[in-house]
């Protein structure tokens, strides 16, 4: 009864505060992917969000790249002026409400779900959410080809030694690591602690992220990003930001082989 009393409050909200002009009138041809506007609307988002890439800049020279995955994750990539580079998980869903299709994203505890107004245009989308009305603007970006991505992904299948010598911080650097074609990896740090969990490349197939799993001794194990500098059937280098401690953060290239 709440969630029901939730959405048709957020519904009359809608109604009044905004027009119904979800899709720009632009025919969206400036698009690399080519939308169906036959469609109902809440599948024209869906089909939009998950076949593209959606990028945020700010003055400073830092960028927002937003990754919809068909499984209802979603990826938020920050890339750093600097070189740095971070990710975070929400999840998604389209909620095909009256009078609009709403966006809604929802996290762990410290995330409370929100929703967003979706309004796609030549350029992107812009999003309003729904509790402060304030709008973001995120550009469209295509993704790499699938036959490309297929490629990138089985280059990177296999057991890797890690080669960089004079690792500081062991802790942090990889020994060995195997990703396997099931999406799972496990991998030996210098320090000789294991880890395990899954991996996936990202859409534009600059970065892998490795989505590390719970353990008895790791409750909060957290993930890792890093840039796929090169990578061939015979060698792979990655640029990884590592943390040396609270609020400093170095970049590091490790060099691995087959």
């Amino acid at each position: 009864m709440k969630r029901s009393a939730l959405i048709l409050m957020l519904s009359l909200m809608v109604t009044a505060a905004f027009s119904f002009q979800y899709i720009a009138q632009e025919t969206l041809d400036c698009r690399e992917t080519v939308l169906n506007l036959e469609l109902p609307t809440a599948k024209i988002i869906k089909y939009d969000l998950t076949n593209g890439l959606w990028t945020q800049n700010d003055e400073f020279g830092n960028k927002r790249i937003y990754q919809f995955n068909e499984t209802g994750e979603m990826i938020i990539r920050e890339e750093h002026a600097n070189g740095h580079t971070f990710f975070q998980t929400l999840t998604w869903r389209v909620e095909d409400l009256t009078p609009a299709p709403f966006l809604v994203l929802s996290g762990n505890s410290a995330f409370n779900e929100k929703m967003f107004l979706v309004k796609l245009n030549c350029p992107g989308m812009v999003l309003t959410d729904l509790s402060n009305r304030e709008e973001l603007s995120l550009k469209y970006l295509p993704m790499t080809g699938e036959a490309s991505l297929n490629q990138l992904k089985s280059n990177l299948l296999g057991d890797w030694t890690n080669i960089t010598y004079g690792v500081e911080h062991p802790q942090l650097a990889f020994q060995n690591i195997c990703l396997r074609p099931d999406g799972t990896f496990s991998m030996v740090k210098m320090d000789g602690n294991a880890e395990k969990g899954s991996w996936e490349v990202s859409k534009d197939g600059k970065f892998l992220f490795l989505k590390l799993k719970e353990s008895r001794n790791n409750r909060n194990p957290g993930s890792i990003i890093t840039k796929i500098s090169n990578v061939d059937s015979h060698g792979l280098v990655l640029d990884q930001t590592v943390a040396l401690g609270e609020n400093d953060f170095e970049l590091r290239t490790f060099t691995f082989i087959k």
